[in-house]
């Protein structure tokens, strides 16, 4: 009841203050299992992922996170999940996997943190999860967030963000010899380089 909640009230406020606009939502499916990947300007994308979707979308979160006042609480209401990035977190995987197993979402930034641009390779653990579970991937571009609330900064400024899903990356074959591939193919829509703007 909560994330329906919040997620309403994302969305009208992320509405007025950023004119926010979607594409492409119907690209997620409407059961079944998959797996979010976005890019991550600002600390504001998990919510702004959130006020758009249809279904619930749990979230991998740096651990960190879970230790600061406010966000810590808000992330534990919303059910994401914990991950410590200095290791192979091999319970976060798993209680993520179970999720996928169960025909849940798993929402992940995939360059490992907020980053001011697309200059950071894409971590495994996506294609991990995607292979174990032969879930399909549905890639995430939000433009400007960054602008809107960059790191560090806690006032938004009025800056139109614009949020595109692309197509279904299929999964079902994906074997580790080929994730060099998917990270190719994952980086260029989460940065929404031209080639595949239009995939």
């Amino acid at each position: 009841m909560f994330y329906i909640v919040f997620k309403h009230i994302c969305y009208a406020i992320f509405k007025i203050l950023f004119r926010l606009k979607f594409e492409g939502l119907e690209n997620i499916p409407d059961k079944g299992a998959c797996i979010i990947a976005s890019n991550h300007r600002s600390i504001l994308d998990p919510f702004l992922i959130i006020a758009g979707s249809k279904r619930k979308i749990i979230f991998l979160a740096n651990q960190y996170l879970f230790d600061i006042p406010v966000i810590g609480a808000l992330i534990r209401k919303l059910d994401a999940l914990p991950l410590n990035k200095e290791k192979v977190d091999i319970k976060a995987l798993r209680t993520a996997l179970k999720i996928l197993q169960d025909g849940g979402i798993i929402g992940i930034f995939p360059e490992g943190g907020v980053r001011e641009s697309g200059d950071s390779n894409i971590e495994e653990g996506v294609l991990f999860l995607a292979s174990k579970s032969k879930s399909p991937i549905v890639a995430c571009t939000i433009e400007d967030s960054g602008e809107a609330l960059p790191p560090g900064k806690y006032i938004p400024k009025f800056k139109r963000i614009y949020i595109k899903f692309f197509n279904l990356i299929d999964c079902k074959d994906i074997t580790k010899d080929k994730y060099d591939d998917y990270k190719k193919l994952i980086y260029k829509y989460i940065n929404n380089i031209q080639e595949v703007k239009d995939a």
